[in-house]
Order: structure tokens, then C-alpha cells, then sequence
């Protein structure tokens, strides 16, 4: 069987712009769940569907935005950590990748506490945010980036150089 190889264009476009794609898809596919359990489970009395796919469309650019400022640090340190990988096995190793995502994790939690504004709905009555580094804090934003890294190595795995 031949080995798949990527061309280098291809790949270096990945290397820069596949975290941004993992986290737009990870955000539709959330916001498509959102969209089946509030439309389809409890329902929008007297507001069509197509509202509610606008919307669901609203949220996902915005949560894109958020991603990416607060994955700012992340982003860079993810693509450094691949190029390492390549460097040195000629090929991106998922558990190489793996174990910089606490830190990765670490730095998410930074860029979310500190560069992401403070936004509110004015019918929101959940108490302020605190900001500080909790344990939930820290899983959530490990499972996000693990999730991240494991959609960004995916067509990384076969490269080769």
C-alpha cells in the first residue's frame, strides 16, 4: 500500500489555519446540539425555525471569536509544539502532541481570564464572574484543548518529512 504524503503547501496551510478549523467545526457541531435540544426537545413557542437557525449561526461566529482570542498564546505555542514534533521524528506524534496540552490547557485558561472580555446579558442572573484558576476551570479547558489537539493532529499524522 502507498503512503499517503501531503504536499507541503498543504500542510503548512494546516500547520497555520487547522486549529481555527477545528474550532469552528467544534463550535457548529456544539451549537447543533443546542439547536436539537432547545428546538427540538423543549421547543420555541411562536418563533419559527429559521429564526432559531440565525441565531444558532450568530452564536457560532461569536463563539469563534472568543476561541480565538482567548486560544491567542495557545495557538502559537500548538503550532511550535508540532513543528517540534516534525523536527525531530519527521512526523507529528500524538503523544508528543498530548503532552504539552496542560500547558496548553494553562494558557487557555489565561487567555480566558484575562484578554476575553466580560460579556452579560442583561437578563443574566448568574452571580459575576470570578476570575482565578479552579480545578473545574482547569479540566474544562484540558478537555477543550485535548479535543483541539487530537482534531488538529488527524491530518497531521501521516506527514511526513
Amino acid at each position: 500500500m502507498k503512503k499517503f504524503k501531503l504536499p507541503l503547501l498543504l500542510t503548512t496551510l494546516w500547520l497555520l489555519l487547522g486549529q481555527s478549523l477545528v474550532c469552528i467545526f467544534g463550535g457548529a457541531f456544539y451549537e447543533l446540539g443546542c439547536l436539537i435540544y432547545w428546538y427540538g426537545i423543549k421547543g420555541f413557542e411562536g418563533h419559527p425555525a429559521i429564526e432559531t437557525i440565525e441565531m444558532i449561526v450568530a452564536l457560532i461566529i461569536f463563539q469563534v471569536v472568543v476561541v480565538h482570542i482567548a486560544r491567542a498564546v495557545s495557538i502559537i505555542f500548538t503550532i511550535t509544539a508540532a513543528i517540534a514534533s516534525l523536527a525531530i521524528w519527521k512526523k507529528v506524534k500524538l503523544d508528543f502532541f498530548l503532552l504539552f496540552t496542560p500547558i496548553s490547557a494553562l494558557l487557555l485558561w489565561y487567555g480566558y481570564d484575562h484578554f476575553v472580555p466580560s460579556y452579560r446579558l442583561m437578563n443574566d442572573a448568574r452571580p459575576p464572574y470570578q476570575h482565578g484558576l479552579t480545578w473545574a476551570r482547569f479540566g474544562i479547558a484540558w478537555l477543550v484543548e485535548t479535543i483541539i489537539a487530537i482534531g488538529y493532529w488527524l491530518p497531521l499524522r501521516k506527514t511526513k518529512i
